[in-house]
């Protein structure tokens, strides 16, 4: 078994990640993957769960993102999720 989660993640001035609130939600609030884990930490559910980006990768003007973005999100979101899991 899998499960995966997904969004844009940026560092903020302290140096922390954060989730990225993204226009495409339409004003739906950021999921919440403490309470998630902690969920599926409650079910014993010891399968993987991944990160995908899988909506098109585009910087503030609208412009296409290269790999490079690609890679910089796979690094936050790896580190966002560590966070999470050493709590």
């Amino acid at each position: 078994m899998h499960s995966h989660f997904g969004g844009e993640f940026y560092r903020d001035n302290s140096g922390k990640v954060q989730q990225r609130s993204l226009e495409y939600r339409f004003g739906e609030p950021i999921p919440d993957y403490d309470a998630y884990i902690a969920l599926m930490g409650e079910i014993g559910y010891e399968g993987y769960f991944t990160y995908e980006l899988c909506h098109p990768v585009l910087h503030a003007d609208h412009t296409r993102a290269g790999i490079d973005f690609v890679d910089e999100q796979v690094k936050l979101a790896a580190e966002y999720m560590r966070n999470i899991l050493s709590k």
